[in-house]
């Protein structure tokens, strides 16, 4: 018969190893909270600048129909979070939100790839050169006003489920062309200055 202190060690060590798993367990799942919750706040960051790119990409499309010199293009923008953390947490996501996740940040590269094409236009003010600024210009526009819905749904609802947006995609593209389209007649209807003045008043 095994002794009784022998036993107890054992009932110990034991008992203290399962402590440690269900800690080391409970550390990694708060770990991966805290990494979910940074990738949402990142999107979040990301939906204002979307915002504030959708009013500089206006303004320059305004200024381009006007025939003004465009000065200024967007930043790009960053995504250090999700590149950093991304793959330690998708697993603990749900599918829609995994997918919902990827498609915006997809479409984030491909704006900040149309950005670092406007940086090559923008010293050359030819009239070939305004043309493909006004068409790179509304590609930005297009791509971040998508984006800045999307963010914007996933924001509100991280479980990501996309059959929500159900008809949504035809309705979105719609306002976007409403848009482009009032982007015009209020320039023409406004003026320069008033375009300048409205732009840097908000």
């Amino acid at each position: 018969i095994m002794d009784v202190s022998i036993i107890s060690a054992l009932i110990g060590v034991g008992l203290g190893w399962l402590l440690s798993q269900l800690t080391d367990l409970i550390k990694e799942k708060r770990k991966k909270g805290v990494m979910v919750d940074s990738v949402y706040t990142e999107l979040s960051d990301i939906n204002a600048w979307l915002i504030r790119m959708l009013r500089q990409t206006k303004y320059a499309l305004q200024l381009i129909v006007l025939r003004q010199r465009v000065t200024s293009i967007p930043g790009r923008v960053h995504t250090f979070i999700f590149d950093e953390h991304f793959h330690e947490i998708c697993m603990d996501l749900s599918r829609d939100a995994r997918v919902g996740l990827t498609d915006s940040y997809d479409s984030i590269k491909t704006i900040n790839e149309l950005i670092d094409q406007l940086k090559e236009l923008i010293d050359d003010q030819s009239e070939d050169s305004n043309q493909k600024l006004c068409q790179k210009f509304e590609a930005i526009h297009c791509v971040a006003y998508d984006t800045e819905f999307k963010t914007r749904y996933l924001l509100n609802n991280r479980n990501g489920s996309m059959n929500d947006l159900a008809g949504v995609a035809i309705q979105l593209d719609q306002r976007l062309n409403d848009e482009l389209d009032s982007i015009v007649k209020e320039a023409k209807e406004i003026g320069v200055d008033r375009v300048k003045s409205n732009f840097y008043a908000e």
